[in-house]
Parts: structure tokens; C-alpha cells; sequence
């Protein structure tokens, strides 16, 4: 999982529209395996809700919920990694992330692999 802040390259990504510094997410969907990326807003991740649906099964994922619906306290989907031994990346302009069109449609890994 890797979050880094959306630029003006970023804009062809599937997400939220809403006015606001926006987030890039790129996560693998731990019921498919399908790898994708998502943009959501800051504002939300750091004050509110986020739920991702994965593209390839529409499983519902939560990402953060800082008002307490879905968890007893503030959670976020760094935390519960960290929680659980998971990979977690920030990436900021010191470092590079590279995305291509099949990160932000999401790729099934055994789709993408080919016959066996």
C-alpha cells in the first residue's frame, strides 16, 4: 500500500472530483489481488471516511474513519498496517511513483500472469 500526494499528473486517476488536496492510493485488494490506485481527498482521510471498492470483485475497503462509524476510535488504514507487520509507504516529492493506466483500472495478478 502506498499513499503519496495527487499532482496534476494524477488527474486521469479514478476518485473524488471535490474541490481540495487529494491523496494517490495504490493498494492490492486483500480479497482479489487485484493492484490499483484510487485518489481521495485528504480532507476526508485526515477528518472523515474513506471506503475504496475494488474494481475487480467491488469488495468495499475501509481506509480511514475518524468519526467512529465504523471502529470504536479514530482508525487508519497506516495504523492497522503498521498494526499487523503490513508494507505501508508514504511517498512524498523526495521519492518517484510511477503509475501506469493499468495501476488506476486495477490489474488482476492472475489475469495479468497468463495461462499457467
Amino acid at each position: 500500500l502506498a499513499m503519496v500526494m495527487a499532482t496534476h499528473e494524477m488527474e486521469e486517476m479514478p476518485g473524488v472530483n471535490s474541490p481540495g488536496k487529494k491523496l494517490a492510493l495504490v493498494f492490492t485488494c486483500t480479497v482479489c489481488d487485484t493492484r490499483s490506485a484510487r485518489r481521495i481527498s485528504q480532507n476526508s482521510y485526515d477528518n472523515g471516511v474513506v471506503l475504496i471498492r475494488c474494481p475487480s470483485c467491488e469488495n468495499l475497503h475501509l481506509i480511514a474513519d475518524r468519526l467512529g462509524y465504523f471502529e470504536d476510535e479514530s482508525w487508519d488504514i497506516e495504523r492497522a498496517m503498521a498494526e499487523k507487520g503490513g508494507t505501508f509507504r508514504r511517498i512524498d516529492d523526495e521519492h518517484v511513483l510511477e503509475l501506469d493506466p493499468a495501476d488506476f483500472r486495477g490489474v488482476d495478478k492472475e489475469r495479468a500472469k497468463g495461462p499457467s
